[in-house]
């Protein structure tokens, strides 16, 4: 997030580290399973993926210098500083109660509602964005995991301890008050072996670039159908220009870890590659992505952004569910020719190698592609 008294003091920060940043464009995608025949981007996303964003991506997201006024219980989470976003849905989750949640009486339309509401009213401008991986109804109940098979939670919370400009002071106390309502409210594990915790306190995980693509490759590592995983971010997200040409923009969305002036940052990309693509049909995700630019910084191709209009929309049922994010017609082309590219892998493989051996393949064709356009711009 952004200070909420200077937005665009923070937002100047992080994008002098964008300009600076290195590039980081790998992608890569799994064969559907019809051979021959490159299905919808709904159906080789096989994971069900709900993101919730703070913002739309040409936005920035509040860091909140105290909480107090949102009205949370008081004994939720440790007070003081914390994000616009977080707290905004910590606040329609306990206004509207465990009870009546858990009953399935709380669905997705309320909830973006309550949470673009709240925010309007505390005189916050960034929007809410609610995306996923196929097209969600919204009345389906929110819920952070279905209460049968393992879980797996992976939190980030970044203050940029140290740094000067660009310091958040609200990140920490984000990932505490979602640790203690995913562990309290919809029994997560604790456990190391369930449950990652990455931030920059000096007692846990610092959240470099390679550590944060460590955590990912641990989130979905021996993830199976019936399991639940939730990500947490609480930190800054930017923008940096888009090398492979599959944004309508013209930029990719980052998240910026701590080591970002000198590893640079994540793109939406890798964020794809890595976190989303690999899971298997049967398994659920939920994130909450309290960053700024983050409306779209998953890649899921469904979304809706918590305007007026789409607000009444979601009234008046000419919006039922999320529609498709038209903005994401370059990146389904590109995310076919990746497809293409590895698809020998897969079909000479045939099982889970095969698959690993698709994505190799395709990971490369990417590379080659990325490293044409920077020769073409005189960056290798």
């Amino acid at each position: 997030p952004a200070p909420a008294v200077a937005p665009a003091a923070a937002a100047t920060a992080t994008a002098t580290a964008r300009d600076a940043s290195p590039y980081s464009n790998a992608v890569a995608g799994q064969r559907p399973t019809n051979a021959g025949q490159y299905r919808k981007r709904e159906n080789f996303v096989k994971a069900k993926v709900i993101m919730l964003s703070g913002c739309m991506d040409e936005q920035t997201s509040a860091d909140v210098s105290d909480v107090s006024s949102f009205g949370l219980p008081a004994n939720v989470g440790p007070g003081g500083a914390g994000g616009a976003c977080t707290n905004a849905l910590q606040h329609c989750v306990h206004a509207m109660g465990d009870q009546k949640i858990k009953s399935g009486q709380y669905p997705y339309n309320k909830l973006l509602a309550d949470c673009q509401r709240f925010l309007k009213r505390k005189q916050y401008t960034q929007v809410p964005q609610l995306s996923a991986s196929y097209p969600l109804n919204m009345s389906e109940p929110f819920k952070l995991r279905s209460m049968q098979g393992r879980t797996k939670a992976l939190l980030i919370g970044i203050n940029y301890t140290g740094h000067g400009v660009g310091e958040l002071t609200g990140c920490h106390n984000d990932v505490k008050v979602m640790k203690q309502y995913v562990t309290q409210n919809w029994g997560f594990s604790e456990s190391p072996a369930n449950m990652k915790v990455l931030m920059d306190d000096g007692r846990n995980q610092s959240p470099t670039k390679a550590n944060i693509l460590a955590a990912f490759r641990w989130l979905v590592s021996d993830v199976r159908p019936g399991d639940s995983l939730f990500i947490h971010y609480s930190g800054h997200g930017s923008q940096q220009v888009d090398y492979d040409g599959d944004e309508e923009s013209g930029y990719d969305s980052t998240m910026v870890p701590l080591d970002y002036k000198t590893a640079g940052q994540i793109v939406d990309d890798d964020i794809l590659a890595k976190v989303v693509l690999p899971l298997p049909e049967g398994c659920e995700m939920f994130a909450l992505m309290d960053c700024c630019h983050s409306g779209t910084i998953m890649d899921l191709e469904y979304n809706l952004a918590a305007t007026d209009s789409n607000m009444a929309g979601l009234t008046n049922g000419t919006i039922v569910a999320l529609p498709v994010n038209v903005k994401f017609s370059k990146k389904q082309k590109r995310l076919a020719a990746i497809l293409a590219a590895g698809a020998a892998g897969f079909v000479l493989g045939g099982g889970p190698m095969g698959c690993i051996a698709a994505m190799c393949c395709a990971a490369g064709a990417v590379g080659a592609h990325s490293a044409a356009h920077k020769m073409q711009k005189g960056q290798l």
